[in-house]
């Protein structure tokens, strides 16, 4: 990590810090109109202060972002976006003209034509006459009598109202070439070092690395579709493809949280042994979050990048008020921060509500890729006689956490 990179992190924890002592002076009531509020922030009055307090955290989340760009040297990892494809029109032959038909006689141009109409013109002055035309009355044409006017759909299909992707993107994703991932992990670290004497017996550090594996395991999904209904609509394919294809990551997404890691299923953030936890009992919301960043940084010597928590949870927090009726996130007619301490918040409904995640996912979590998703297409059974088929969709992967000390949770939000 670069001398730049440390001065800019550490930059951003003064900055948390302060945010943090800033709740802490403001107490229960959330009161930024105290003295000690208005000093610590240099403020006039609480609007003041909430506005100094949020640009605090401005600048934190503008430094991480910083320090974050100077150690990385990967490069962002792809993102599998839902295809989306307008139906084609169907090919239409040439159009070949009709052959030109003689034109219509308008009622206009069969008085101009009339033997009476040519007589009168010849006379000056003449009377009006009245003319005949060879009109034969019919039965009037209506949309109930006729045809109905055409009405052709849409390519538009609209989805199921259905959980979003909201885990994943915080995780990298490492391919491996192997169906069980093992890796060491040092879990003694006794270090002797000490001053001694001139011919003294010198001390004796302790370090002990003990395996660990994280064995691949497979989502699946499946649909059977007749011969006729990938024929005859173009959107069809598609749209099946993209389903299936959602459907196996939106698992995998909750997988990466709350897999069990008893086979089939993959082991979860959560169910790592080691994993932090923040009671927040009488605290705060924002003092028990803050905690839990602590927690990270001193027992799991990380540095947390998000914080995932329930979309009930951020709610509380988005209306907290001063003890004025200020509120500390934003006014509503502003969208607000989707930052806490300067750390992007990952709203969801993969963790349980009351419980939120603080952690370092982006260096000690990664989604080891044996096989990405993929869709193929076959039969199955009577099938192939019945003019039917199954598209199937699966991915396969282990989740590997690193150090479980740089996660922790936050209980009873």
């Amino acid at each position: 990590m670069s001398k730049r990179s440390v001065q800019i992190r550490e930059e951003a924890k003064a900055k948390h810090n302060a945010s943090a002592e800033v709740l802490q002076l403001a107490g229960e009531n959330r009161d930024f109109s105290k003295k000690e509020v208005l000093e610590k922030l240099g403020a006039t009055d609480s609007a003041d202060a909430v506005k100094k307090w949020r640009e605090l955290n401005e600048e934190a989340h503008t430094l991480f972002g910083r320090a974050a760009d100077a150690e990385l040297d990967e490069d962002i990892k792809e993102h599998e976006d839902r295809e989306a494809e307008l139906k084609r029109p169907k090919n239409q032959g040439h159009h070949h003209p009709a052959a030109e038909q003689p034109s219509a006689q308008t009622f206009g141009r069969m008085f101009v034509e009339s033997k009476e109409y040519r007589d009168w013109r010849q006379v000056k002055n003449a009377p009006m006459v009245g003319v005949e035309v060879p009109i034969s009355l019919k039965t009037l044409v209506t949309t109930s009598a006729g045809l109905a006017p055409d009405s052709p759909r849409t390519a538009d299909v609209v989805p199921l109202a259905t959980r979003p992707i909201q885990i994943l993107d915080l995780i990298p994703i490492d391919p491996v070439s192997v169906s069980n991932v093992k890796w060491m992990e040092k879990t003694t670290y006794t270090i002797s070092a000490v001053e001694i004497a001139e011919a003294a017996t010198y001390p004796e550090s302790t370090y002990v690395w003990t395996e660990r594996s994280a064995p691949v395991q497979k989502i699946a999904d499946s649909i059977p579709v007749t011969d006729e209904q990938i024929d005859d609509v173009d959107q069809m394919a598609s749209l099946l493809d993209a389903d299936l294809r959602f459907g196996v990551r939106q698992k995998l997404d909750s997988q990466v949280i709350n897999g069990t890691g008893t086979a089939p299923q993959i082991r979860g953030i959560l169910n790592y042994a080691g994993i932090q936890t923040q009671a927040r009992a009488t605290d705060p919301h924002f003092d028990a979050i803050f905690k839990a960043i602590t927690k990270v940084r001193v027992t799991g010597r990380a540095e947390p990048d998000a914080v995932a928590i329930h979309s009930t949870d951020f709610q509380t927090i988005r209306l907290t008020r001063t003890a004025d009726g200020i509120y500390i996130m934003g006014n509503p007619d502003s969208p607000g921060s989707m930052r806490l301490f300067g750390l992007p918040v990952a709203i969801n409904e993969v963790l349980t509500a009351g419980t939120a995640l603080v952690g370092d996912y982006s260096r000690y979590a990664r989604l080891k890729e044996r096989k990405g998703i993929e869709v193929q297409v076959g039969y199955t059974g009577t099938q192939f006689t019945e003019g039917k088929k199954t598209l199937r969709a699966d991915v396969r992967v282990a989740m590997v956490v690193r150090r479980a000390a740089a996660f922790c949770t936050v209980t009873g939000l």
